[in-house]
């Protein structure tokens, strides 16, 4: 790993420049983003201030020390986007040549003003990339894949599943997604972008129950469902948008029965042709 703090010993200030040659060959350095990226459109001295890529995050502001490794940046989004703010936190190693090794703590505040924190450890040698997410004890996925001209292709692991995905130049990307454990088993083609959308077609079953439908979740926290849920009892017909704060509208349909639902903090009414109101929470 190169800490370039040769230039201390020869009595300059540190300076990060990125060589003209990377370690990989493909055309993905300014799209890729991330902490290289970011140090490299910086001033020279480690500190950055930049646009990211996408329209869900704005700006990104912060500093890598060129003699000790230590990452600390602040993520500012989008004014409709569900997360308020996000700080961040690590070590590591950002190499001239867009090698990287860093382990760095996120945590995301809400609109809500609730916390969430995601410790992501990414390693970076040439074109090929490993990046493992956790929640400060237990990971809970890993992408590892390469990149290429095209963008970066990718396996997915997580601890009842895995699947596959490519993330294009222009920050869309799509995955295939299985996951299946003792109580139920799930798929997933699930299409996003840069800017927060999300959408999976899915399909889930368990051993009293089969679903299947479309989730598409917006970046201000918005989720639209609309799916089908059978028991033995029938096929209920759902399709309702809830926002952040558990607020919204929609309709749930039956064998017989036709009804307009409403979502209150989370809690949600069914109001039903045969002039009964139901809770459906």
């Amino acid at each position: 790993m190169v800490w370039l703090a040769w230039f201390g010993l020869l009595g300059c200030q540190p300076k990060f420049e990125i060589e003209s040659d990377l370690a990989c060959d493909a055309d993905y350095f300014d799209w890729a983003g991330g902490i290289a990226t970011w140090v490299a459109e910086g001033k020279g001295d480690g500190s950055f201030d930049v646009d990211p890529a996408g329209g869900f995050e704005t700006r990104v502001v912060g500093e890598y020390s060129l003699e000790t490794g230590d990452i600390e940046y602040e993520i500012s989004y989008a004014g409709d986007a569900w997360v308020g703010s996000a700080q961040a936190s690590g070590y590591g190693f950002v190499q001239t040549n867009g090698d990287v090794d860093t382990e760095i703590t996120i945590v995301r505040t809400d609109v809500l003003g609730d916390e969430y924190t995601t410790v992501e450890r990414v390693e970076r040698t040439g074109c090929e990339e490993v990046r493992w997410y956790s929640d400060g004890d237990d990971i809970f996925r890993v992408d590892e894949g390469t990149y290429t001209d095209d963008g970066f292709e990718y396996s997915i692991q997580t601890p009842y599943g895995g699947g596959e995905g490519v993330l294009s130049s222009d920050l869309t990307y799509v995955e295939s997604q299985e996951e299946s454990t003792a109580d139920y088993t799930y798929s997933a083609e699930i299409e996003g972008d840069g800017d927060g959308y999300r959408v999976a077609q899915f399909d889930e079953s368990g051993a009293d129950y089969d679903s299947s439908g479309e989730r598409e979740d917006f970046p201000d926290g918005s989720v639209h469902w609309d799916y089908a849920y059978s028991t033995v009892d029938g096929t209920y017909y759902w399709d309702y948008t809830v926002d952040y704060y558990g607020d919204g509208t929609g309709t749930l349909e039956g064998s017989g029965f036709n009804c307009e639902v409403e979502f209150s903090g989370w809690d949600c009414v069914a109001s039903c042709d045969d002039g009964e109101d139901y809770s459906c929470s």
